[in-house]
């Protein structure tokens, strides 16, 4: 049961794919050298291959980590690296998992799209939001939040099948949620 639920959100359905099962990974118009440095490597591929995932895009942004490990050492998985596409958004919508900063903007269009979302909050950034934010959207089985250094443990633990569909319609819970996130956030200089 999950703490502070008024209504039960239906499952979310296995996501449907064409072609190969992708996984993003992206840290949107952000630096997160720290995620893509956890992601570069052949164990994370591994964790990606045993929940059925083949093909996989690594949205580095603007960092300056490029890389390596991952590119050609994929096997029978098709590894991308790209700075940034026009076609992302789009893409996020057609993927199998997402693995993201926890940017509200990519959260949303995850939620709303019905992806198997993993949220990784920037722990660098000051007045951080990302982490209430990831850990109050987990509570209500809506994804999973976990830190960079917990993302390969987590991905191997993660059963998929209990997270919930977002609503359609905005539900009370989701609003309490965000209320009291919004509520306990510095409001910065006035």
């Amino acid at each position: 049961s999950r703490p502070g639920a008024d209504e039960d959100l239906p499952p979310l359905p296995e996501p449907a794919t064409e072609g190969p099962a992708t996984a993003i990974v992206t840290v949107g118009s952000t630096r997160f050298d720290e995620l893509i440095r956890t992601v570069d490597s052949p164990a994370f591929l591994a964790a990606l291959r045993t929940i059925g995932i083949r093909r996989l895009v690594v949205q580095k942004g603007n960092g300056t980590y490029q890389p390596t490990a991952i590119v050609g050492a994929g096997g029978d998985m098709e590894v991308q690296v790209i700075e940034y596409s026009p076609s992302l958004p789009t893409d996020i919508r057609r993927a199998a998992l997402v693995i993201s900063h926890a940017g509200a903007g990519t959260i949303m269009d995850c939620l709303l799209s019905a992806r198997r979302l993993v949220v990784v909050p920037n722990e660098a950034l000051m007045n951080n939001h990302q982490i209430q934010l990831g850990m109050a959207l987990q509570d209500q089985q809506l994804l999973f939040c976990f830190t960079a250094s917990k993302l390969l443990e987590g991905l191997q633990k993660a059963d998929f099948a209990s997270l919930r569909r977002f609503p359609d319609a905005p539900s009370p819970v989701f609003q309490r949620c965000v209320r009291e996130l919004l509520d306990g956030a510095d409001p910065g200089p006035s």
